[in-house]
């Protein structure tokens, strides 16, 4: 009985060997921020770095030595045909929901070595990373001006393609004509240095600010009801 016992325990443990074993050749890594700039910079002679935006947010600012292929573009799939499935491949989008998409998308085409940068551009803003840039960003003592000026400013973090942000836009704007509270739209796309600074990394990210000191957040959407009865904890 215990040979039995013996041989099972053997075999599971082959089997288990045989289980990792087989991933070598075929891996993906989710890493963070950090974590992936260091694995870029060591392998970057070995692989390729794939930013998965559109071209918009690329010039917006991007890691640097990036190749921009966008996830929603008709021709993703011919770009990435132009690469070799031996390299690495480094992905990411803004937050993490397009990148996702991508890593299926690339091992479904043969790709053996993957890793995707979790959580993001928001996530290496976050983090203090050093990114590049193709367009002018706007100032930000706009937004400085704006939250001199008014007591309680509601500080929305948004984006174009998010769709939680577009589902709140007629609140928010409701709550601007009724006067209960100053709401400022912040593009998380457009706004790096701002988003790195208050440290958003999720979308949508709403944040209240009293002379310009913070004072409450949230992620994701909230109701009408929601907002009124939060904005009047701090009037």
């Amino acid at each position: 009985m215990k040979f039995y016992l013996k041989l099972t325990m053997l075999f599971l443990v082959l089997g288990a060997a045989s289980c990792i074993s087989g991933n070598v050749n075929n891996t993906f890594a989710q890493l963070d921020a950090k974590s992936f700039q260091k694995k870029w910079e060591k392998e970057r002679n070995n692989g390729v770095l794939i930013d998965v935006r559109s071209p918009a947010e690329f010039q917006g600012g991007h890691i640097e030595s990036a190749k921009n292929i966008d996830y929603n573009n008709a021709n993703f799939e011919s770009e990435l045909g132009k690469i070799d499935k031996n390299k690495i491949v480094f992905v990411y989008c803004l937050s993490g929901g397009r990148s996702s998409a991508a890593v299926s998308f690339l091992e479904n085409k043969g790709f053996k070595n993957i890793i995707e940068l979790e959580g993001g551009m928001m996530a290496w803003r976050s983090a203090g990373l050093p990114e590049s840039t193709k367009s002018i960003i706007r100032e930000n003592n706009v937004f400085y001006e704006f939250t001199s000026k008014n007591e309680l400013v509601l500080v929305d973090f948004y984006a174009d393609w998010c769709a939680p942000c577009k589902k709140m836009k007629p609140i928010l704007n409701e709550l601007t004509s009724t006067n209960l509270v100053a709401v400022y739209p912040l593009n998380a796309d457009l706004e790096q240095t701002l988003v790195s600074i208050y440290k958003i990394n999720n979308l949508p990210t709403l944040v209240i600010l009293k002379k310009g000191k913070e004072v409450w957040r949230g992620e994701g959407f909230h109701s009408k009801d929601q907002l009124i009865e939060i904005v009047n904890r701090f009037k």
